[in-house]
């Protein structure tokens, strides 16, 4: 792979990306790529993609993401199908905390973070996101893995995550913007 690499590209890369999963992003792509001012909006207003969203059963547009991960917290990203309120719930030792709500909206491009704290190090919890008052069912487990604290000698391991489909590899038609 290098810069001339079409994004399309890298989600078959190991071969994983069912079929489903293709054409839902290859349609993203191409309507996302159609214009620099192209919005997440102009997926949504393609009855093609609106098709897919419903075969697919797709509950929100991506995510959540984890960031901003911390020793007593993190942030949860997610991008949603239409404007929307978005709450975390956290499975804590004295039960259940609710952060949020953020809101999702045109002007965010149908994103939202979530902030969330008071969470101890080197620590696991499982969490759950729900959009407009219901829970999102994961695909896989949800869990917010917090790091140690600062000057303690414990393996961290990092990742990197982005929406190559968007902005970066291989979306050509955007990256001299």
């Amino acid at each position: 792979m290098n810069k001339n690499t079409d994004s399309r590209e890298i989600f078959n890369y190991w071969g994983t990306t069912s079929d489903a999963d293709q054409k839902f992003y290859e349609s993203a792509y191409t309507i996302l790529s159609s214009g620099k001012n192209s919005s997440y909006a102009d997926l949504m207003e393609s009855t093609f993609f609106n098709q897919l969203v419903e075969r697919q059963g797709r509950k929100i547009l991506a995510g959540p993401m984890l960031g901003q991960i911390k020793s007593d917290g993190a942030t949860v990203w997610v991008r949603t199908l239409e404007p929307a309120k978005i709450e975390v719930e956290i499975e804590k030792e004295d039960g259940i905390v609710v952060f949020g709500p953020a809101y999702s909206n045109y002007e965010t491009d149908l994103s939202a973070e979530i902030r969330i704290d008071g969470l101890q190090s080197s620590s696991r919890y499982p969490y759950q996101l729900i959009v407009n008052d219901k829970d999102i069912s994961p695909s896989t487990d949800q869990v917010i893995n917090t790091v140690p604290e600062l000057g303690t000698n414990q393996e961290v391991k990092i990742a990197f995550g982005s929406c190559p489909h968007r902005w970066g590899l291989g979306n050509h038609n955007l990256s001299s913007f």
